[in-house]
């Protein structure tokens, strides 16, 4: 017997009825719906026919609904919107910060048990708040994440299946079989296989591994504006763009060596991004996959943000105009703090020419041995060890900045040496804290920090002369207040004020498109 699991607090099982028969897309980030007499699970805006009420049931997330012993639907593929997006994620930041750290794999690294004292709660505690506002354990949820890992691992490439099972997380073939067969219905083996060549077996630091994935875009996704974005932030040297937009190439640093990927940013039409990854050592693959997901926000749930903000009649016609906006997420942490700091209170254009400079001269080169010729120029993360090394005066002339400013980036950089923690779910409150104990740390920083790279998207820059303007007023507290409706969703709301603030394509001026032409030819011929 399948026990019935409530939406929401006030969503009742007839109008969750009433809604999927609407098949509105609207809801699909807020419950799933099941037939029973199929044991199907799937979104309320399948084209499916969904049966009369006293044969359906509804939960609160696809993981709620698989730990019932239901299946996906294979023509809506709930599954993709994330198994958590259906939960109610912002009820607290305990939980929000659980699920954001599951998402990066801290189940598999340290187990329920860690991840609950990373939180500093007992794993009961831990247990409740996942099953009241998710309708799944923490291992039901982790379960789900693996095997849309792995399905994604078999669907993309033509790795052995022994080889996605450890890549995906699991320990074992019989228990990666076990999980699939439940999740999915169907053993790994008769899953849709991708035919590209297979990797070339024990690759390791001198050698790369490339696989190309094909990752799902959720929808609703702006991809346009999406790609908009990436072209005024992106920081030549660090990361690479092709003139039209349509590849985005970047380095990062992997437990295995370098690695590196590009995005292939599909047609507004198309259902997957094609990703190209290379990699030092394939364990990385997991890792690397789960920054892929982070960069582009596919976790978010784009339709219950959009529902909440078009309440507001300032945002309704920017979310019309584009629906399924993200916010891209930022890779690195000190990355993050240290280009916020040279961003303050200057253009974009002043700030990425500072970037440029502090890349140049603080970033590792990520192939120092050139082993690929189109990646020579890209470099890794601005090191804080080697910003703090320098000290003020030396940063001063370095990036020329004025001595207060580099002073700034000097104290964070020191406290980033020593173990300040803006990574992936640290707890924003006491990153707050601590950033604002930095002489030259502002509230703008600390809330660009905490919304791109630590992961709390309800982060607002009350004091964004552009939110302001838009706002139409004059204070960092007239701000908070006019935005208080927008929680917990503010940094979406902002992603929107900056888009409709930004120039438009026709009036950028040459210097300031991206990247130079070398810079596109990596992120074009990378890993071709």
């Amino acid at each position: 017997m399948i026990e019935f699991v409530a939406p929401g607090r006030d969503l009742t099982a007839e109008r969750a009825h009433r809604l999927a028969r609407s098949r509105s897309t609207a809801w699909d980030d807020t419950f799933v719906a099941a037939a029973l007499g199929t044991g199907i699970v799937c979104l309320p805006s399948c084209a499916a026919r969904l049966p009369e009420l006293a044969d359906c049931r509804f939960f609160p997330s696809y993981a709620a609904a698989v730990a019932c012993g239901l299946r996906p639907c294979s023509r809506c593929r709930p599954e993709e919107r994330s198994p958590l997006s259906g939960g109610d994620l912002r009820r607290g930041n305990l939980l929000d910060r659980a699920v954001l750290q599951l998402r990066n794999g801290a189940v598999d690294d340290a187990g329920v048990a860690g991840l609950a004292a990373e939180l500093a709660v007992s794993e009961r505690h831990l247990r409740r708040l996942f099953l009241e506002h998710v309708g799944a354990t923490p291992q039901q949820v982790n379960r789900a994440r693996r095997a849309l890992t792995a399905r994604t691992l078999i669907e993309s490439t033509s790795l052995p299946l022994g080889d996605v099972a450890g890549l995906a997380g699991f320990g074992s073939l019989r228990q990666f079989n076990e999980v699939m067969r439940a999740e999915f219905g169907r053993a790994p083996s008769e899953m849709n296989r991708q035919r590209q060549p297979a990797p070339p077996a024990g690759a390791g630091s001198r050698g790369l591994v490339s696989l190309t994935l094909r990752v799902p875009v959720p929808r609703p996704y702006a991809m346009e504006a999406m790609r908009r974005f990436r072209r005024y932030h992106a920081v030549p040297g660090l990361e690479a763009l092709t003139p039209d937009l349509s590849q985005h190439a970047r380095v990062l640093s992997a437990p295995g060596g370098p690695a590196s990927f590009v995005v292939v940013w599909p047609e507004p039409d198309a259902d997957r991004f094609a990703v190209r990854c290379h990699l030092s050592c394939p364990g990385d693959l997991g890792g690397v996959y789960a920054l892929l997901r982070r960069g582009l926000d596919l976790d978010a749930p784009a339709s219950r943000i959009d529902a909440t903000l078009t309440a507001d009649p300032l945002l309704a016609p920017l979310i019309a105009a584009r629906p399924g906006v993200r916010v891209p997420g930022i890779l690195n942490g000190a990355e993050a703090a240290l280009f916020s700091v040279l961003g303050q209170q200057v253009s974009a254009a002043q700030a990425r020419e500072r970037k440029i400079r502090l890349v140049e001269r603080f970033s590792p080169v990520a192939f120092p041995e050139g082993d690929r010729s189109s990646l020579a120029h890209l470099r890794l993360s601005p090191d804080p060890v080697w910003i703090a090394d320098r000290g003020a005066e030396g940063l001063s002339a370095d990036l020329r900045i004025g001595l207060p400013r580099a002073r700034a980036l000097w104290s964070l950089a020191v406290a980033l040496s020593r173990g300040l923690d803006l990574s992936w779910g640290a707890d924003p409150d006491r990153a707050r804290r601590e950033l604002a104990d930095i002489p030259g740390i502002g509230p703008w920083t600390t809330e660009m920090v905490c919304l791109g790279a630590i992961g709390d998207r309800d982060s607002f820059t009350a004091d964004d002369p552009v939110a302001q303007r838009a706002l139409g007023v004059t204070s960092a507290q007239q701000a908070v207040r006019r935005a208080a409706a927008w929680r917990p969703w503010r940094g979406y709301a902002l992603m929107h004020l900056w888009l409709a603030g930004a120039p438009s394509d026709a009036s950028a001026s040459a210097k300031d498109r991206t990247g130079s032409a070398a810079a596109a030819a990596a992120a074009r011929t990378h890993g071709s």
